[in-house]
């Protein structure tokens, strides 16, 4: 991870939980929709700047465009100065929220001490995201994609947001952050969503089709050397 010698930022970015036991068609309409929407919220509002804004904009961006919202909800959580906590303590108090879908295998690969095993942690850097921030700060986003126990099409999202003056080294996933230096509360948000079944199918080719003519624009910048 990278470190910096005068501050550190964290910016844990969204878990997606995608429903175990989908068709090839659902996977796919649930990842591509995820990266289709989250570069339309990222041409609104800067992720890295305004986590909670950005994931504001992200809903909106799901209810215009076919999927409808089954569950949603917020929280913030201020730790007592002097006391260190960790990414399980996070989550932890995120599932005592009551959040309609699981994840409990998130807490579990990031139990302190344990380390990931190889398929955590090559999901972990199959999905992570080291963002250098401007100047000296660092930051860095977290995402992991799991499988969740719910059946049908449906996207699971989870927002965690942070901000530390903490210099780390090292797995931030195993770290141990000193309440004295976290800047406001730590937030989360959530979504439980599915694609409406009269609604999404009149968005779902416009909407890939934009996603593979962007693809198609930087490939061709990579080919020519731009």
């Amino acid at each position: 991870m990278v470190t910096t010698k005068d501050e550190t930022w964290l910016d844990a970015g969204q878990l997606l939980c995608i429903d175990a036991g989908l068709s090839d068609e659902d996977r796919q309409d649930v990842l591509l929709c995820s990266l289709y929407f989250q570069l339309a919220a990222s041409k609104k509002i800067d992720k890295l700047e305004h986590a909670a804004r950005w994931f504001e904009v992200y809903q909106g961006c799901l209810q215009n465009l076919g999927w409808q919202t089954v569950r949603s909800g917020q929280f913030g959580k201020a730790f007592a100065p002097g006391l260190a906590f960790t990414w399980q303590d996070i989550l932890r108090g995120v599932v005592r929220e009551g959040l309609p879908f699981d994840l409990k295998g998130v807490a579990q690969v990031f139990e302190p001490g344990q380390g990931l095993d190889d398929p955590a942690r090559s999901r972990m850097a199959a999905h992570s995201i080291g963002v250098q921030g401007k100047g000296t700060k660092a930051r860095h986003q977290v995402a992991l994609l799991l499988a969740s126990g719910h059946s049908g099409a449906r996207m699971n999202l989870l927002l965690v947001h942070f901000q530390t003056q903490q210099v780390l080294t090292g797995d931030i996933t195993q770290a141990r952050f000193d309440s004295t230096a976290l800047q406001g509360e730590v937030t989360a948000a959530w979504l439980s969503v599915r694609p409406d079944p009269f609604i999404f199918p009149e968005f779902r080719e416009d909407m890939f089709d934009r996603l593979k003519g962007r693809a198609d624009h930087h490939l061709l910048r990579i080919q020519d050397g731009n």
